[in-house]
């Protein structure tokens, strides 16, 4: 499992099977309000998408 934080306060997390996103944070949070981003947690299945084999 790989873990990144970013400088937004986004988190996203990759293991096996899923991508976590976490926009929770204060900053990716505050710019969620102004740009229309989604804010929460989102999950995608990595075998929805392709090429992320080099990931994990």
């Amino acid at each position: 499992m790989k873990t990144f934080d970013l400088k937004s306060g986004t988190k996203v997390v990759i293991d096996e099977s899923r991508i976590v996103i976490e926009r929770t944070g204060g900053k990716s949070a505050m710019k969620g309000l102004f740009a229309g981003r989604a804010m929460g947690q989102m999950t995608i299945k990595t075998s929805a998408v392709t090429g992320l084999n080099s990931l994990c």
